[in-house]
């Protein structure tokens, strides 16, 4: 079993180490098995259901259905009944340990997706190839000191699928006085095996165990691999915020001598008080004109403006009134003792006119 399991990993290895995008079939990495099922598209979860626990790998669920599979069976029969066919929960966690460990050396080694075809073909080849290849065996050599620098750690990246069932060792004469060594990731590990791999560098020969996949690698030389420094814990000076406003941001507190009212007022109330509602609404500079109409409205009808309490009902009510529309910069005011002052204004005008017109109508009148 344990040489199934490794297997069934060194054959996922060569997808997954590949340079197109890798597809596994579904809990694959965890042996999974549709009892010798051939077509099972249409045989339920019964035959297709996959334990994520890794207690059971499906295989031996019984015969599976006849449609696909009964010219078969006689076959099917002996072999489904077999337990030492059937992995455990340990060999079930083996296999998904190592194929964990290729998937991680696959994403942190950029030489194993160099993403595009021009650069596969400047950078990879297949030493010990072709009809004096070892039967079972494929060196696989990827080489970053060509073309543009895709791995700024590493040299070059060597792999050997060794799918035979001895020990082999491979000779590779161009790697000569290079210095490969173990991936990390392999080196720490969950294949004990696979960690008995050498590299000699004086003859460029890579030695592997049987049914085994080693991927080894060459650093560049001067390549860094840990941080250069250690990230600031604190901020830099020119980073801090200021914490004063500037003069200028600060806003004005003090009303200004046009917002007060243009009379003195009468009664009870303080003369040097004006109503706080009036100055606090406005901003600095010179009170919009609607504010000093209200303002000048509310002197000539004699209404006394309150001051700390000061004043009746009915002229707290007239300066609220005329105070909490008053708007901003720029508003309009619609306040009645404004709407009053300008209505004021327009009939007394008209008023006029109509007296100048009627005098001339007479004098007209007395010349005839």
């Amino acid at each position: 079993m344990a040489d199934r399991v490794r297997m069934n990993s060194l054959s996922l290895a060569t997808v997954t180490l590949g340079q197109s995008p890798s597809f596994w079939a579904a809990g694959t990495e965890m042996l999974r098995s549709k009892s010798l099922d051939r077509d099972s598209y249409n045989s339920g979860d019964y035959f297709n259901a996959i334990d994520w626990t890794g207690q059971d790998n499906g295989f031996g669920a019984g015969l599976p259905v006849e449609s696909s599979n009964g010219s078969k069976w006689d076959i099917m029969r002996p072999l489904l009944a077999d337990a030492s066919l059937k992995p455990t929960a340990d060999d079930i966690a083996t296999s998904n340990a190592q194929m964990l460990d290729f998937l991680r050396i696959r994403t942190s080694t950029p030489l194993f997706h160099l993403g595009s075809a021009d650069a596969i073909q400047t950078k990879l080849s297949f030493p010990n190839s072709g009809t004096e290849a070892t039967p079972g065996v494929i060196d696989m050599f990827i080489d970053d000191t060509v073309g543009d620098d895709m791995d700024t750690s590493l040299a070059g990246v060597l792999v050997v699928f060794n799918a035979s069932d001895t020990e082999v060792s491979e000779t590779i004469t161009d790697l000569a006085g290079r210095e490969f060594v173990l991936h990390e990731v392999q080196a720490d590990g969950s294949d004990d095996v696979v960690k008995d791999s050498t590299f000699d560098a004086a003859t460029g020969t890579a030695t592997v165990p049987a049914r085994t996949v080693a991927v080894y690698v060459e650093k560049q030389a001067g390549s860094i691999t840990e941080p250069t420094a250690e990230p600031s814990a604190e901020p830099t000076a020119t980073a801090e915020p200021s914490t004063e406003p500037t003069a200028t941001a600060e806003p004005s507190t003090e009303p200004t001598a046009t917002a007060e009212p243009s009379a003195e007022p009468t009664g009870e109330a303080t003369a040097t008080e004006a109503p706080t509602a009036v100055a606090s609404s406005e901003p600095t500079g010179t009170a919009s004109s609607s504010t000093a109409a209200a303002a000048s409205a509310a002197s000539t009808q004699g209404t006394d403006a309150p001051s700390s309490g000061a004043g009746t009902a009915g002229d707290s009510a007239s300066v609220s009134a005329a105070t909490s529309t008053t708007p901003a910069a720029g508003g309009t005011g619609h306040s009645p003792l404004a709407r009053t002052g300008a209505t004021g204004v327009v009939l007394l005008t008209a008023v006029a006119v109509v007296l100048v017109a009627a005098g001339a109508l007479l004098r007209r009148r007395r010349r005839a």
